[in-house]
């Protein structure tokens, strides 16, 4: 037995079969695949040239392509689909981030994108409710930061701990990060780096944020996003079971086109993006006034319902000088997101009602729908709404062609009193 001599002289392959004659059997086939490929290799290189010099072509030789196992798997049977057990999902947070999956955060600025992945940390490292929502036991998650400073991380997180009535110590070193770290993904350095810690660490979560300081190159290339997302994800080559999120920032588009459409129709870049994520969560919002919009797409298991959370402060911010205090949740509302909305559009007005009633009380429905400019679509339902809360009353018309009366209605020591008019003194 020998290899073909592949051009070699007869001598050569004579003394192939002297030295073959000295090794194990198993030994000299692997030889003889290797010379085959080899030569079927340098066959199909030489056609290639023969054509480029002719300008034509040629048509390939089906043996140039024979499969190899190591380099391309068989395919699967119908038969042996069919023996495969589907996998049981096991989650993070229930119902919206399973374990070993790829999480994708898209949200446009001021959607809370930090906060929503701090309290997540905090969630998962304490093992209490995310969004009040059910997570495992406490896990151990790192978060890189490209944007914040180790300051304001810390600040946020105090009251996120706050909120659930703990400390940041009780997170111990459960909770790691890394502001602003030299990460690129295309960079192997920086990747290997950053696996040596996910091992060292016994990491069950990583999110990194942002996709926009990570990525090298042309985000709307597929081939460019393809080859940084299989970096991200290839972590699990040291961390088997690690689940990778990543943050990503959506087009510059209306709040209200957002609704009906897929993640990959909304983020920035390529629709690489939808082939790489099992858990897409979209976060979005009309105005900094009104509450976020969760929408999830899971790729293994029945997406959720829509819902929206409210960002609340112990101490709000009293100006644009000061900063918000105490502690700081992330509440579920329990209301449908277009309900939350509208609510937050009447409470919006709800002020400018007032001071109108105070200014005029006793004015009819119509005055104070006139009066207070630029609202009168939500105005009623604003000063309706405050009835319903027992701020404001309205008074039914006393006779055919008289108008109602619309007051406010001030706390007194027995009870709610309303606002009456001013009388003409004697």
């Amino acid at each position: 037995m020998r290899p073909s001599s592949n051009g070699r002289g007869s001598h050569e392959a004579a003394g192939w079969e002297s030295v073959a004659a000295h090794w194990p059997e198993d030994a000299v086939q692997e030889v003889e695949r290797l010379d085959d490929r080899l030569q079927r290799s340098d066959a199909m290189l030489g056609r290639l040239v023969k054509s480029k010099q002719v300008g034509a072509m040629t048509r390939p030789d089906p043996r140039d392509f024979e499969p190899e196992a190591s380099l391309f798997p068989a395919p699967l049977s119908a038969s042996e689909l069919e023996e495969i057990a589907d996998p049981t999902t096991e989650w993070l947070v229930r119902g919206l981030l399973p374990i070993r999956s790829n999480l994708l955060l898209v949200g446009h600025p001021k959607t809370h994108k930090t906060n929503f992945i701090l309290d997540l940390g905090v969630a998962l490292a304490s093992g209490t409710p995310f969004l009040s929502r059910q997570v495992a036991e406490p896990k151990r998650i790192g978060l890189v930061f490209m944007e914040d400073q180790p300051h304001r991380l810390k600040r946020r997180l105090q009251r996120l701990c706050q909120g659930r009535g703990l400390r940041l110590a009780d997170l111990g070193d459960r909770l790691l990060l890394w502001p602003r770290p030299p990460l690129r993904l295309n960079s192997p350095d920086s990747m290997n780096r950053l696996a040596a810690y996910v091992h060292q660490q016994r990491l069950d979560v990583l999110v990194v944020d942002s996709w926009m300081y990570v990525s090298s190159g042309n985000s709307d290339d597929a081939g460019d996003v393809e080859r940084q997302l299989a970096a991200l994800s290839g972590l699990r080559d040291v961390a088997p079971d690690l689940t990778v999120g990543l943050v990503h920032h959506a087009r510059k588009t209306g709040r209200d086109s957002t609704e009906d459409r897929r993640m990959t129709e909304i983020l920035r870049g390529s629709g690489a993006f939808g082939a790489w994520y099992d858990a897409g969560v979209l976060l979005a919002r009309k105005t900094e006034q009104h509450p976020v919009t969760v929408r999830a797409e899971l790729r293994d298991a029945p997406s959720l319902e829509p819902f929206a959370f409210a960002v609340e402060d112990e101490v709000p911010a009293e100006g644009w000088d000061s900063v918000p205090s105490g502690w700081m949740r992330l509440r579920v509302l329990d209301t449908h997101p277009a309900l939350a909305e509208r609510q937050a559009d009447l409470e919006a007005v709800i002020p400018l009602v007032e001071a109108f009633l105070r200014e005029h009380p006793g004015c009819s429905k119509e005055q104070l729908k006139k009066g207070v400019k630029g609202r009168d679509t939500k105005v009623i339902e604003a000063f309706e709404l405050m009835c319903d809360q027992g701020g404001a009353e309205y008074e039914a018309p006393a006779g055919a062609g008289l108008p109602g009366r619309c007051r406010l209605v001030e706390p007194s020591g027995q009870g709610w009193a309303g606002v009456s008019e001013p009388r003409n003194q004697e």
